[in-house]
């Protein structure tokens, strides 16, 4: 089994140097998606250092307690208790995370995607009944209110509070670490007017 894997990662770093030799005629990049450190770590022995695709809600699901935070965070959103609260809980805990991830790229194109997946993915229903959170999420993890992507563009206060996670994040890389990250936000498209409607 070992041996297996190390054919794979082998041939796959046959692969993307390949790639990496065509692109560059082309002034184009090899990137990768990453979710963490890790993953970068694993790039970056295949020889590639550009994140193509950091997705936010992989942050947001990669802890108990990251999950927790976010379902407060929407459950405040939507009952209004202890919102002000919530939302700084909420925006801490992505900018810990983004912080951690732009300054080991220093430098390096990193594109981190704004939440998209429908909520239902994100959370298990009993858990969200049984943490005594609102009556709004627990019917959008029900799946019978389940938006997702540009969808939550109907809630501003959700991106809004992302992208000032990202701006905090991206301050204390340049102003605490001394990093100069290569930073660019995606916001989830959008195919229909009624998404955002």
């Amino acid at each position: 089994q070992i041996a297996h894997e190390g054919t794979i990662a082998h041939d796959c770093g046959k692969a993307i140097s390949f790639a990496m030799n065509l692109l560059e005629k082309t002034g184009k990049r090899v990137m990768v998606n990453a979710d963490s450190i890790e993953d970068i770590k694993k790039a970056r022995k295949w020889g590639v250092d550009s994140v193509g695709l950091v997705r936010s809600e992989n942050m947001v699901k990669s802890t108990k307690d990251n999950l927790d935070i976010f379902a407060r965070f929407i459950s405040a959103l939507f009952d209004g208790k202890d919102y002000a609260a919530s939302t700084e809980d909420f925006k801490k805990s992505q900018a810990r995370d983004f912080a951690k991830i732009l300054s080991y790229q220093d430098g390096r194109r990193t594109q981190i995607r704004l939440l998209d997946p429908p909520l239902h993915e994100m959370f298990v229903l009993s858990d969200i009944i049984n943490g005594h959170y609102s009556d709004s999420l627990v019917r959008m993890v029900s799946g019978k209110e389940s938006p997702r992507g540009a969808q939550f563009l109907r809630w501003p206060e959700i991106y809004e509070t992302q992208i000032r996670a990202l701006f905090q994040a991206y301050g204390v890389a340049v102003h605490e670490t001394d990093k100069r990250p290569d930073l660019k936000i995606f916001i989830p498209y959008v195919d229909q007017p009624s998404q955002v409607g």
